[in-house]
């Protein structure tokens, strides 16, 4: 095959996995919104989805199709190299001058994608108050279902990002409760993420939220 036929495929698909980034991307952001956006737009406790996949599995297809398109694109530069280094030779000089800013580009581009791996994410779940140090203030009063589903609806999102123990503090539903209902094993603890159990298990977010209510009218 001729390099300029496998210099057209190439690009086609390249411009194809552009296309599918920017599209999937508008989906998950638009279509397919997270926490208050998608109460909006379809009501409190609904998981919306689309052919059958939601926000979350888009958004993995969404990251496999970028592995695809980096791959594309260093096939490109590797058969655009001649050029590529023709044009830069044009328009710097300097030897000293190309090697700098070569492998400051060099060093910016895999900085980018090493970084993620190493970066330390924030803790901004709300802390939880220490029954030894309100033990001698007044009573709180009790959770009730009409203050849970306030909480849901102006708080904390139940989402894929949060861990499990950040459902039972919040809400104060037990762990084994969430188990059993959600018809996980005990193994799992509470560090796990929502996401990741419902992928591995096949439940919905709507159903943690209809426990959530479901215990507190239990404990009524």
């Amino acid at each position: 095959m001729k390099k300029s036929s496998i210099n057209f495929i190439i690009d086609a698909l390249l411009l194809f996995c552009l296309c599918a980034i920017s599209g999937i991307g508008l989906l998950i952001k638009y279509t397919l919104p997270s926490g208050q956006d998608r109460w909006a737009q379809a009501g409190a406790g609904k998981n919306l989805q689309w052919l059958g996949m939601d926000r979350h599995q888009w958004g993995d297809i969404h990251f496999y199709i970028s592995l695809v398109m980096i791959a594309l694109l260093v096939v490109h530069i590797v058969l655009h190299w001649g050029f590529i280094k023709t044009i830069f030779s044009r328009m710097v000089n300097s030897s000293s001058a190309k090697s700098l800013i070569s492998w400051c580009f060099v060093f910016i581009c895999l900085s980018l994608l090493i970084i993620p791996f190493f970066v330390k994410p924030s803790d901004i779940t709300r802390p939880v108050e220490n029954s030894k140090h309100t033990s001698h203030q007044h009573p709180q009063a009790p959770v009730t279902k009409h203050a849970i589903q306030a909480d849901l609806k102006q708080t904390t999102v139940i989402n894929g990002k949060l861990r499990l123990q950040e459902v039972v503090d919040t809400y104060k539903v037990p762990l084994p409760y969430l188990q059993q209902h959600l018809q996980l094993p005990k193994h799992v603890n509470g560090e796990a993420q929502l996401g990741q159990l419902r992928k591995q298990y096949g439940f919905q977010m709507s159903e943690i939220r209809n426990i959530i209510n479901q215990y507190h009218e239990e404990c009524q």
